[in-house]
């Protein structure tokens, strides 16, 4: 993979430290995992066009949220978060990298692709906070 994008960055004359680049190996792995990529057993062809045309109608953004979710902490948000800030922008926590070792059985996390999300519940949460 990694000689691969060599190839692509030296073709398009882009300087091979570009920050964007490092990402690259993330968001193909990404997309092979993606349902838009499965095989054709594991998929309807309805659903795979859906996710195709739905995928060809996305800003640039969205299509990387999609490939690569956002996981958030939801037991330690901080107070300034959920609430717009001066210019109107709801303030979100950070994300968290997506790998088991970020959760804990005592936390609520929330991992969203722009088309569902998910909440994990640990089984040592407060109950309090459940309520």
């Amino acid at each position: 993979l990694q000689t691969t994008c060599q190839q692509f960055v030296q073709a398009g004359n882009v300087c091979p430290n570009v920050e964007a680049l490092q990402f690259l190996p993330l968001y193909v792995m990404g997309m092979l995992k993606s349902p838009a990529f499965r095989g054709p057993n594991d998929i309807t062809a309805d659903m795979r066009t859906y996710i195709w045309m739905r995928l060809e109608n996305l800003m640039v953004t969205q299509v990387a949220v999609y490939y690569y979710p956002r996981m958030f902490s939801l037991h330690n948000i901080p107070d300034s978060c959920g609430i717009p800030d001066e210019n109107g922008c709801v303030v979100l926590p950070d994300m968290l990298n997506l790998a088991s070792e970020s959760m804990t059985q005592d936390g609520v996390f929330l991992l969203e692709d722009g088309e569902t999300i998910n909440v994990w519940i640990g089984s040592a949460v407060d109950p309090g906070f459940l309520q």
